[in-house]
């Protein structure tokens, strides 16, 4: 089942200060990150992982594992990952620049530089503008109705512009505009229309208005890096996702210098030709909630009063994390060649508070025990959770989210190693699963069985 978009060395440092020997205070906050890391590889939830911290005026980085689980070929600061969604952080940057160099404006509307019998979905008279798709505001789905990949280990390679067409035309945007609504259509309509102003492939524009000027050597689109990591799920290879239309929203694949250097030109808009552009993609223009703040590509969460930007990303085999902070004058950039997730772990970066998702070790159950699970639950009206098996692996998914890995605890519970959750499970008088309890990030929802 396949989702198509989830012993610590410690180095003191000894100086003199009137003849009295010093230590240099630990950083604890890196060092945890660090500690879990090597945990999370130990304990096989991932493969291989950089870390890139910014952070007193410093860059350091620290790797752990491996680049290939079956070849054993160790991580390096230089090694290069798929980054994701992180992707659309670039490509909201290109249409900043082209606002800044007056090419097109935010506020206009997308269909007018797509063909004339290309129909762009509005709602009452509403035509959806570009800075719509970069806020996801623009009440496109999350996925193109009608992807439907030949291969499904590389989704996006078949998916073109007639593909891409053909859905904007038929589409309707049924919970209407202005609402935050997390879109890969989106954004990948928008890299597409990039390309048609500029008259230049998304590759092109990433290399001449990004790569060049913030010497981003080792970040493209294209699959040809000495650098290039190996995806894994559950310690497997997996192949690496290529992109055609849809470019915009996940094709980048990028090392943690090369990200570093983008976060920190972000941090201190030092980047003559950028940073116009880099001002502009970071000004709030949605308010998603509370604590929530959307601009052009970068969302802005605001926690012990500073205010993170951030994105994380993730293809078939990785996941990523990118964040800064100006009033901290921090920034992490975290990859990892898995599809364990590290958002907690960049997220915690910038507030302690956030709670780590602990490593587990799964317990080995018998077929007949693991078979015991599977089912579809109903937490909800409109809300289900199915359980289900292939290959010895569990998987769980909730209605309108993607598929994801599930472990055996105990003899009765399950864990997730990509999120925060756990589910446990109730037996009736027969002995047999009918009920369960989801616990997502400390929220517990009951189910009963179908």
């Amino acid at each position: 089942m396949k989702n198509y978009f989830c012993g610590l060395t410690v180095c003191l440092s000894v100086i003199c200060v009137f003849g009295v020997r010093a230590q240099t205070p630990i950083n604890i906050v890196q060092e945890t990150i660090k500690s879990q890391v090597k945990d999370r590889i130990d304990n096989n939830y991932s493969v291989g992982t950089v870390v890139a911290f910014y952070e007193n005026g410093k860059e350091t980085y620290f790797t752990y594992g491996y680049a290939n689980a079956d070849k054993k070929q160790v991580i390096l600061p230089q090694s290069v990952f798929e980054i994701g969604s992180i992707s659309k952080t670039f490509t909201s940057l290109l249409l900043a620049d082209l606002d800044q160099k007056k090419r097109i404006r935010l506020e206009d509307s997308v269909d007018k530089y797509l063909p004339d019998s290309v129909k762009v979905p509005s709602f009452n008279g509403r035509k959806i503008t570009f800075a719509e798709l970069a806020t996801h505001t623009s009440g496109l789905p999350r996925m193109p109705t009608n992807i439907v990949p030949k291969n499904p280990e590389n989704p996006y390679v078949d998916y073109g512009v007639k593909d891409l067409y053909a859905f904007l035309t038929t589409s309707q945007l049924e919970n209407g505009m202005g609402n935050y609504n997390y879109s890969n259509v989106g954004v990948g309509l928008l890299g597409h229309e990039l390309t048609l102003i500029a008259g230049k492939s998304y590759e092109q524009l990433l290399q001449n208005v990004i790569c060049t000027p913030l010497k981003m050597t080792q970040t493209s689109t294209l699959n040809a890096s000495t650098w290039l990591t190996t995806g894994h799920v559950d310690h497997k290879p997996v192949s690496h996702w290529d992109f055609d239309i849809m470019a915009g929203a996940g094709a980048i694949r990028s090392n943690a210098e090369d990200l570093m250097r983008y976060l920190r030109a972000e941090l201190d808009l030092s980047a003559d030709a950028l940073a116009s552009a880099m001002k502009q993609s970071q000004q709030p223009l949605h308010m998603v909630d509370s604590t929530l703040k959307m601009a052009l590509g970068w969302h802005i969460t605001a926690v012990a009063n500073d205010e993170i930007y951030w994105h994380n990303g993730g293809t078939g085999g990785y996941r990523a994390f990118a964040g800064f902070s100006h009033k901290s004058n921090k920034a992490i950039v975290i990859l990892n060649n898995s599809t364990q997730s590290v958002d907690d772990l960049g997220m915690y970066f910038f507030n302690p508070s956030v709670t780590i998702i602990p490593s587990k070790k799964p317990l080995t159950l018998p077929k007949p025990s693991m078979q015991s699970f599977v089912g579809t639950y109903k937490i909800g009206p409109k809300l289900e959770l199915e359980i289900t098996l292939e290959n010895n692996q569990l998987f769980a998914k909730m209605t309108g989210e993607a598929i994801v890995s599930v472990y055996p605890e105990t003899e009765t519970k399950l864990f997730c190693r990509e999120v925060n959750a756990t589910i446990d499970f109730f037996r009736d008088d027969k002995g047999e699963f009918d009920k369960l309890i989801l616990d997502l990030n400390g929220d517990k929802m009951p189910a009963t069985r179908k």
